[in-house]
């Protein structure tokens, strides 16, 4: 059971006030300091946060505005080269026709002139062939004038030809 002793007591509440002196003079003291710096770093350490937080924004936006300027002079670069080659590509394409209507033109002259040439040549042969022919057939030799009557009658005849 309980029983009531006023020594036990005193002691008590003297070790018990000792134990709050000393523990209010040296251990209380350095605690109080303790959670104080803690608390004054943790405030110091949400604030860095949100000042990196901040500037971190600040950074992105920044980002993101570059990105779409860059973006715009990518379109625009592009949209440039495309221009540009679509005008190079019909400038080539007005020089290779403007060459090629040259080397045609070229090409028919030069064909104009060889059956021009042909011509002559086969209708020199085609003369000496009828005079012979003539000849044989009339079992005599023509004189200029008679050779010079049938050559402009086959002239006739071959303009009225090509007439048609």
């Amino acid at each position: 059971m309980f029983t009531f002793e006023p020594g036990m007591i005193i002691w008590t509440l003297v070790a018990f006030s000792l134990a709050m002196i000393v523990l209010a003079k040296y251990v209380i003291p350095p605690l109080v300091r303790i959670v104080h710096d803690r608390r004054n770093r943790i405030a110091h350490d949400l604030e860095s946060a949100s000042s990196e937080a901040r500037k971190a924004e600040e950074i992105t936006a920044s980002l993101n505005r570059r990105l779409t300027a860059l973006e715009l002079d990518r379109e625009r670069i592009l949209s440039e080269a495309r221009e540009t080659a679509h005008s190079r590509y019909e400038a080539l394409e007005r020089e290779m026709l403007e060459k090629i209507a040259l080397m045609r033109k070229q090409r028919e002259a030069e064909m104009a002139r060889e059956t021009e040439h042909f011509l002559a040549s086969v209708d020199d042969r085609i003369n000496r062939l009828i005079i012979l022919g003539c000849e044989k057939v009339l079992r005599t030799r023509l004189t200029p004038e008679q050779q010079a009557e049938i050559l402009e009658n086959r002239i006739r005849e071959f303009e009225k030809l090509t007439k048609i």
